[in-house]
């Protein structure tokens, strides 16, 4: 299993101050990485079961919700 935290917090880092008035920051590749990034951490929150999302489920849906509101799309097509 990767770590978790490692992701969040580079999730973290990535999407630090983002809106909708700052997401023309992100060119293609940083948007993939983005993407790739919460698309692992709910694969590995998945694996983990009902505990890791107890845990870690609102700071992913945090996360999602700033990466939603800045126009990130991370949901696989």
């Amino acid at each position: 299993m990767i770590d978790v935290e490692l992701i969040f917090c580079q999730l973290e880092d990535a999407l630090k101050g983002v809106d909708e008035t700052t997401v023309d920051r992100f060119d293609e590749g940083d948007r993939i990485r983005i993407a790739e990034m919460i698309i692992n951490l709910q694969m590995q929150l998945d694996m983990v079961g009902a505990e890791a999302h107890e845990r870690f489920g609102a700071r992913l849906n945090a996360l999602q919700a700033t990466a939603a509101s800045a126009g990130l799309e991370w949901r696989l097509k």
